[in-house]
């Protein structure tokens, strides 16, 4: 908590915004400029791993479909159980989202093609 009754609040491991307490408004943020390594991740290697298919994830969906249930109990390495909780909704447009792209790129790629 801040002085004068704000709120600072951490995010992004490298960014700190302040928010007034009584509505929670945005005062003010704090950011540094984005290293070359920082701007590669967030622009090109984040939005590749969100169009690249997941297979795992899509084998939880598939379980989701199948069974009807919401959580699944999966044994941790230490022995003991926890629950997880089966979305079945993130691997579906993942998937969806790669199939329109090398759809887009396969049909313009014929479309440039002399026959």
């Amino acid at each position: 908590m801040g002085t004068n009754g704000t709120l600072l609040v951490g995010d992004l491991s490298d960014r700190l915004t302040a928010y007034s307490l009584p509505d929670l408004r945005r005062q003010q943020q704090w950011a540094p400029r984005l290293s070359v390594p920082r701007r590669l991740y967030q622009y090109a290697i984040s939005p590749l791993y969100f169009v690249f298919p997941k297979p795992k994830d899509l084998a939880n969906t598939m379980r989701y479909a199948l069974t009807g249930k919401e959580t699944m109990s999966v044994e941790t390495p230490m022995g003991g159980k926890t629950t997880v909780k089966l979305d079945p909704w993130p691997p579906l447009k993942s998937n969806l989202a790669f199939i329109s792209v090398m759809l887009f790129f396969g049909c313009f790629y014929v479309y440039r093609q002399d026959f």
